[in-house]
Formats: structure tokens, C-alpha cells, sequence
């Protein structure tokens, strides 16, 4: 699967997840309103998805959380550890390795 940045689309005056995304709703973006999913590979689909799509690479999916990922903890206690840059790094490359594998 490749990893993509995409925008919600208006279906029925709802906002919804274009039905082509897997795993979509994630690291949203409210600078650009912008979601990160996931979408078969052109080779694995009949279906059309939009050319101008944005594929991320996992550094580009990693320099994209960076801000959105700021002050995250382990727990929402008061108390708990603020995830360092290393782990938050290490949780995303995981997200990013386990749907480009499916």
C-alpha cells in the first residue's frame, strides 16, 4: 500500500473519508485540513484514484507529524512522560511499515 495525504470529501453534506483510503483519518494536518491513509497500488486496483494525490515517503510522513506529534504522552495522566522525538519517530515508521505491507 502506499501512504498518501488527501483531503475528506462532501458526500450526502457530510464530510467522509474518500472510499478509496484504507486506514485513512490519521495526523491531521488543520493548517492544509489535510489526512494521511493509505490506498492499494495502482497494480492491486480497477478503480480510479485522483492523479494529483500526494504520496509521502516515511521521512515525509515523519517531518509531517513532527509538529502535529509535539507534547504527545504515553497516557493522558497530568504526570506522564512526554514521548521523546526518537520514540515518536519509531511509532510512526511503525504505522508507515505495517499498512505499506498489506
Amino acid at each position: 500500500m502506499i501512504c498518501v495525504e488527501y483531503k475528506k470529501h462532501l458526500v450526502s453534506a457530510k464530510l467522509t473519508d474518500p472510499e478509496w483510503v484504507s486506514h485513512g483519518g490519521m495526523y491531521f494536518n488543520p493548517a492544509d485540513k489535510t489526512y494521511v491513509g493509505f490506498v492499494k497500488e495502482e497494480s492491486d486496483r480497477d478503480y480510479y484514484i485522483p492523479d494529483g494525490l500526494k504520496e509521502l515517503t516515511l521521512e515525509e510522513l515523519q517531518v509531517r507529524t513532527m509538529p502535529l506529534t509535539a507534547g504527545i504522552r504515553e497516557s493522558e495522566e497530568p504526570d506522564a512522560r512526554v514521548l521523546t522525538e526518537e520514540e515518536k519517530s519509531e511509532d510512526i515508521e511503525k504505522v508507515f511499515n505495517i499498512f505499506s505491507a498489506l
